[in-house]
This record gives structure tokens, C-alpha cells and sequence, in this order.
């Protein structure tokens, strides 16, 4: 994993420029952060409700 963070998905770089995270590392760090607020068992599986929605909003995140 990068250096992004969930309040960090993109930076300026001295030497390369605007990086930004990839649509796995947006889906990953929102991932955790819906576990930190949730609890570490909620279901995240492709199918449920909660992983979906993280999907849709990681999309738009990563379309932006």
C-alpha cells in the first residue's frame, strides 16, 4: 500500500508531479475506514450492501 490516506488520495510530488490512488487503494482505504467505524466484522463481501456502496463511491472518487 501507498502513502495515500483517507483525508490523502492524491499529492504533489517535489520531483513527480500529481500522484494520486488507484481505484484498489481508494476501495481499500475506504474499506478500513468503514471497519474502524463499524467494527471489524462487518460484511464486506462483493455481494453485501455496505461493499457495494463502497464500490459506487470509489468509482466516483477515482472518475474525479
Amino acid at each position: 500500500m501507498s502513502n495515500f490516506t483517507y483525508d490523502k488520495l492524491g499529492i504533489i510530488a517535489a520531483n513527480g508531479g500529481f500522484q494520486r490512488a488507484s481505484l484498489d487503494e481508494i476501495v481499500t482505504i475506504i474499506s478500513n475506514k468503514m471497519r474502524d467505524i463499524y467494527g471489524a466484522d462487518i460484511d464486506l463481501s462483493s455481494a453485501s450492501p455496505d461493499a457495494q456502496y463502497i464500490m459506487m463511491e470509489s468509482t466516483i472518487i477515482d472518475n474525479v
